[in-house]
């Protein structure tokens, strides 16, 4: 039998590509340092210039891929985060959640007016209690804005209960918890990959828009806004 390439072995092992650069805030890391932080990602910035959350500044926060993810992910296997051999990934335990209260409370008391919060550069909500964790912060930081994008909308076992108190919280939370389902043809309120033939339907019925910064408009996200203010489809060509 052919030996597996270490691409191979990730993704039989539901795990990041490199597990050296996977932290747990639990074994000292993170206890000196921040895990909400500003992005070293051109393509987030580090404040929005434009529309209601101008002056906002962008924190980040990145878990481990496929780890936390569902195998229903289009990009399961060739997940961008197999071009990320130096970004440091978190493992959810209590730990990280303690970290990510302390560094709440940072942000809040040093940017009352508001700050947005990129939620999973890499991974997704891998649990109901951890979504449900995300409500609390909302409600104990009314200047805590979320924007990113799950996976966990499928209508399966791995799913159903973190896609509907997601929903619920898309709901409750309106544009300060703008996460967007991948690849869902069902839903407008969604990220579509530019390959698909829903996402070039969309596309020409209106419905959709290709992000800006991948076409080169703006710099990037925070000189756009659009995935945390329109009610239309995202598309992205891959990369």
């Amino acid at each position: 039998m052919a030996e597996l390439s270490k691409t191979e072995l990730a993704i039989k092992e539901n795990r990041s590509l490199f597990p050296k650069t996977v932290k747990s805030v639990s074994d000292g890391m993170g206890k000196t340092e921040m895990v909400l932080k500003v992005s070293k990602n051109k393509k987030l910035l580090e404040n929005v210039t434009i529309g209601k959350y101008k002056d906002f500044p962008m924190v980040s926060l990145t878990l481990e891929e496929r780890a936390t993810c569902t195998k229903n992910c289009l990009v399961y296997d060739v997940c961008f985060g197999n071009n990320m051999p130096f970004a440091t990934r978190y493992k959810v335990d209590s730990a990280l959640l303690n970290q990510i209260e302390k560094d709440l409370d940072y942000y809040s008391t040093k940017y009352p007016n508001g700050f947005l919060v990129r939620l999973h550069v890499l991974g997704d909500f891998s649990s109901v209690d951890y979504v449900l964790f995300w409500e609390r912060m909302l409600v104990e930081h009314p200047a805590l804005h979320i924007f990113g994008y799950t996976d966990r909308w499928h209508n399966d076992a791995l799913c159903a209960g973190i896609r509907d108190e997601i929903i619920r919280l898309r709901l409750k939370y309106g544009w300060r918890f703008a996460i967007r389902d991948s690849n869902n043809p069902d839903h407008n309120f969604t990220a579509l990959n530019m390959d698909s033939e829903i996402a070039k339907t969309k596309l020409k019925n209106k419905e959709l828009f290709i992000c800006p910064e991948q076409l080169g408009k703006v710099n990037g996200c925070g000189d756009c806004g659009l995935c945390w203010t329109s009610k239309k489809a995202v598309g992205f060509i891959t990369h």
